[in-house]
């Protein structure tokens, strides 16, 4: 079962980067299953076996692209380090910048990656010093409130820097945060 495993997650990566290659040059309604599966040599069945559409396609990349930057940073520790490392993996991918800016709307996208974003603050969060001995004796509630909050913030700043063209370094942006996360 494994090797199954390996070849079908090798099959929907090699049509993600064809996809993420096709979607440079086009927007998303213009392109075709068949410029797809042609640029990686498979055929219209294999995509089919692995994605209902062109839509869900996009949506496993971005929930792909989005463990992999995650799974790369650690959130303990320096939370400069931590949301730095993020913005410059945006920074440096033009593909998946390109996706998630013309691929989805803003609800849409948020609704992709926000479970992984949440997981990592409420993570960080409890190993804050400040904020571990702030909420410490708050209830569940309270504290899942606190992480919603800095989970949607950031993804707003985040949204609106790339929208905007990323005129910001991911260096300024940090700085700028640095007022309003605590320390």
């Amino acid at each position: 079962m494994g090797s199954y495993v390996s070849s079908s997650y090798n099959t929907k990566s090699r049509l993600s980067m064809a996809f993420l290659c096709i979607l440079e040059k086009k927007p998303i309604q213009k392109i075709s299953i068949k410029e797809i599966t042609d640029a990686c040599g498979f055929n219209r069945q294999t995509f089919y076996y692995h994605f209902e559409d062109i839509y869900s396609l996009a949506t496993w990349t971005t929930k792909e692209f989005t463990q992999l930057i995650l799974q790369d940073v650690n959130p303990r520790g320096d939370w400069k380090a931590f949301i730095l490392a993020v913005l410059q993996k945006l920074h440096e991918n033009d593909k998946i910048r390109n996706l998630l800016l013309h691929t989805f709307d803003n609800k849409r996208m948020h609704e992709l990656i926000f479970d992984n974003v949440y997981a990592l603050v409420e993570k960080y969060c409890k190993t804050l010093p400040s904020l571990e001995k702030r909420y410490k004796d708050a209830d569940e509630k309270t504290q899942k409130f606190v992480f919603y909050f800095y989970s949607t913030a950031i993804l707003a700043v985040v949204d609106d820097w790339m929208e905007e063209g990323m005129k910001q370094s991911p260096e300024e942006l940090v700085f700028l945060l640095e007022h309003v996360i605590p320390q």
